[in-house]
């Protein structure tokens, strides 16, 4: 009796060869991923088991790493390439920008979206410019707490100061929801611009990244950037 499954995992390789992942639908997509980490099981039912514990693709790039080998099917190697995709993503997306200039607030969210791709947990970053715009330095300055946007007003001027730079952009990124700055987000903003002008750093601008896109805080024409632009 003929196997309907023989031959399948080459078909969708050459359906995705042919068409990308246009036409393909969503546990398909994990089903191709998993064919990397499972050689020989059929990665449909594991593909399915993921969708059903955390309801979409996004959900399970955006699983811990112990919550994904909860899932029956999913060991430790599928685990770590499930994860290894959204910062693959960001590292590619983010080199897009080497040479680019920083100029305009749609320049600032656009990198800063990159740069925040697949980060579950609060983090807050710097980038240093020079008078061109050119990023100099790019740093993590805090990451995992919720409150991470208060980071250390010494450490952002220690960071300028190690960059050679006189000029930077401040940015966090709100995991778990939109990108409207807070009354918080705000009044550190505002204080940390003062403290930084009387040391003769100038603070370009604030950029919040949540779930919707990111928009910035200091500057008039603040930006929002809608799913659709957030594809770089």
């Amino acid at each position: 009796m003929d196997n309907p499954h023989k031959g399948h995992r080459k078909r969708l390789r050459d359906q995705f060869l042919k068409n990308g992942l246009e036409y393909m639908q969503p546990h398909q997509v994990l089903e191709l991923l998993l064919f990397f980490s499972i050689p020989q099981a059929d990665t449909n039912v594991y593909a399915h088991n993921l969708l059903d514990r955390f309801g979409s693709i996004a959900g399970v790039f955006n699983a811990g790493f112990d919550e994904l080998q909860t899932v029956k099917g999913i060991g430790e190697n599928s685990a770590t390439l499930i994860k290894l995709i959204p910062q693959l993503y960001a590292r590619y997306a983010t080199s897009a920008f080497e040479g680019v200039k920083l100029k305009s607030s749609q320049d600032m969210c656009r990198f800063f979206i990159a740069q925040f791709y697949g980060v579950t947990v609060e983090e807050t970053r710097l980038v240093c410019v020079d008078d061109m715009m050119n990023i100099v330095l790019n740093s993590k300055l805090s990451s995992g707490d919720p409150g991470s946007v208060a980071c250390s007003p010494r450490k952002i001027v220690e960071t300028v100061i190690k960059s050679g730079c006189n000029q930077c952009i401040l940015s966090h990124n709100h995991p778990k929801s939109n990108c409207e700055p807070s009354k918080e987000d705000y009044s550190v903003t505002m204080n940390l611009q003062r403290l930084l002008r009387e040391l003769g750093i100038t603070l370009i601008d604030h950029v919040v990244v949540g779930r919707d896109g990111a928009r910035t805080i200091l500057n008039g024409d603040i930006s929002i950037l809608t799913k659709r632009e957030r594809q770089v």
